[in-house]
């Protein structure tokens, strides 16, 4: 922050304190004529730099604010410190290439990105609330700690994602945030992972010139969806602690991702070593069967590239039976094969929306019931469903089948 003004007849000198440590791909500057406006709120004071003159999209600027200072807030709670650098102002740029980037007190946005039309649709904005919480969570992580190399770059961007899709939540109340987590990260993950090209969170990276490779659907969509899974196996308020912990360690310095999961692991009795290597450190999704036996469900897990690794993970499956009532059961795969107990025998199955990504199944029905899966002939054999669908059980009607995806009458 500038410490001391010179004012000269033509120029004007600043002296600035000191500057925080930070790395070199997070220093930035921009020139040009740009409007200012300064918001103060309870000791907070955030400065934005513009050129728009819509009178329409300028008063945004308020929310833009509000929503700006309400991320710090929500961070600076969870971690248990103060935002980390001195000031957070933001510069929003007409033509800036991407939607956001967290240079230290200088956060570049695209202008159209924050600056809406006069009837915002509401998924336009969500993505402004994520984006700005996204750049926002980037201070401590990214930024406060900074990843060592960039074949790490994916660390500070899943915290990026995760904690906006939290720090939105009660900022957007009346939406429907399992359904959005579903849409923005499982279904982009799925699209990818379940293809031959699909690749490894943690990729190796020989040069920088290549880092470009390394963004996509895998790194901002499927990398949250596994934090998901670690924070599930270990609590959330154990998970806390050891983000806390992480922050606290590595302040203004540089970390890797296996030194965030060396943290974490002490934290929890579960291995996270063994389950950082089976969903970090190789690429794919494991196929998951479920085999209805009397009262018991079989939960059988593969992997189609690495037949011998095991996906640990915990989730909910509901279990729908004929002339009883729906039941969910929570049942934790560490093992390829696992038999969890049912209150009667199911009929049908089908993970919660909390589920990793994964394939699960229907199991196939006996042939007297003369039941099928929704909207198929019975099959031969179980058929794949995504576990990411958009109900959150699936429901075999005796008689008139539901297609998949709408709700059963």
């Amino acid at each position: 922050m500038s410490r001391k003004r010179k004012k000269h007849a033509d120029r004007k000198t600043l002296h600035f304190a000191p500057t925080r440590p930070l790395s070199t791909y997070l220093f930035a500057f921009a020139a040009g004529r740009f409007e200012q406006r300064t918001y103060r709120n309870e000791g907070r004071t955030l400065t934005a730099y513009y050129r728009e003159t819509d009178p329409q999209k300028v008063a945004q600027l308020d929310t833009i604010f509000r929503q700006s200072a309400a991320a710090l807030d929500w961070l600076e709670a969870y971690t248990g410190m103060p935002c980390p650098f001195d000031k957070q102002d933001f510069i929003i740029l007409p033509g800036f290439q991407f939607g956001g980037m967290e240079h230290v007190g200088a956060t570049l946005y695209n202008d159209t990105q924050l600056f809406l039309g006069p009837n915002p649709t509401p998924d336009e904005e969500l993505r402004r609330i994520q984006l700005i919480a996204h750049e926002t969570a980037h201070a401590w992580f990214g930024n406060l700690v900074t990843m060592d190399w960039f074949d790490d770059v994916w660390t500070k961007e899943v915290f990026a994602n995760h904690f906006s899709a939290w720090i939105t939540e009660p900022l957007f109340p009346s939406v429907n945030h399992k359904l959005q987590r579903l849409r923005t990260f499982f279904a982009s993950a799925l699209s990818e992972d379940r293809t031959p090209g699909t690749n490894a969170i943690h990729q190796e990276l020989d040069n920088l010139r290549n880092a470009g490779l390394i963004y996509g659907q895998i790194i901002y969509n499927k990398a949250p969806v596994v934090m998901g899974k670690i924070i599930e196996l270990m609590g959330e308020n154990a998970f806390r602690e050891g983000i806390r912990e992480y922050l606290r360690t590595y302040a203004y310095s540089n970390a890797t991702w296996d030194d965030l999961i060396r943290i974490l692991d002490r934290h929890t009795p579960e291995d996270l070593i063994a389950f950082n290597d089976a969903w970090v450190n190789r690429k794919g999704m494991p196929i998951i069967r479920f085999t209805p036996r009397g009262k018991t469900l079989e939960i059988r897990q593969k992997d189609r590239y690495a037949p011998g690794i095991v996906r640990p993970q915990r989730f909910a499956v509901t279990l729908a039976a004929k002339g009883q009532t729906d039941t969910t059961s929570r049942s934790t795969c560490a093992t390829a094969s696992y038999a969890s107990p049912c209150p009667s025998p199911p009929s049908a199955s089908c993970p919660t929306p909390t589920a990793a990504p994964t394939a699960c199944s229907s199991p196939t029905p006996p042939a007297a019931t003369g039941s099928s899966p929704i909207g198929t002939k019975p099959p031969t054999r179980p058929r794949a469903w995504p576990a990411s669908c958009f109900c959150t059980k699936i429901i075999r009607p005796a008689s008139s089948p539901t297609p998949f995806g709408s709700t059963p009458s």
